[in-house]
């Protein structure tokens, strides 16, 4: 049996590691929607293809660790003494946040397509209206799979911890 540390520690790893997701998602959407906002969006157009390519190059191996950390730990509290969390109510709770976690990945068939468009940067494209169609997605994304396992993680955690 695990020490009631390594236990408490396993079980609020998920919500730990999605609210690092979540507020990576939520920053995305504050910095990137500054570049078009009525003030700066003309002065933006240039700089957005680059500023997104160095962006995305970082941001996304950023991402893709959170959702790593969140879904492996999400499967590691199933496996770990699932009868309590089942006792305590709190094994679909993990079960969902680790779905949620991992349905982040859903979303990359309608996001591909704009990243692919910012990246190369063609001339006939406008980067702004790219970006808007980008931030409209991801803020899809993070109201439903993100938002959505840190809550189901979040009553995880907060009913198995006590439980511990």
């Amino acid at each position: 049996m695990a020490s009631s540390l390594t236990l408490t520690t396993l079980r609020l790893a998920p919500l730990l590691s999605s609210t690092c997701t979540l507020l990576f998602a939520h920053d995305q959407h504050f910095f990137l929607t500054l570049f078009n906002r009525p003030e700066t969006r003309k002065q933006s157009t240039n700089l957005i293809p680059t500023y997104f390519r160095l962006f995305f190059r970082q941001g996304v191996v950023i991402v893709l660790g959170f959702i790593t950390i969140s879904t492996a730990t999400a499967i590691a509290n199933l496996y770990t003494s699932p009868a309590n969390l089942r006792a305590n109510g709190t094994y679909g709770w993990y079960a969902a946040g680790g779905l949620l976690s991992f349905a982040h990945l859903a979303y990359v068939p309608f996001v591909a397509p704009h990243v692919q468009t910012l990246v190369d940067a063609k001339e006939d494209t406008n980067p702004n209206d790219v970006l808007d169609s980008w931030l409209t997605v991801n803020f899809r994304r993070f109201l439903t799979t993100d938002l959505g396992a840190w809550i189901a993680f979040g009553v995880a955690a907060l009913g198995s911890v006590r439980a511990v």
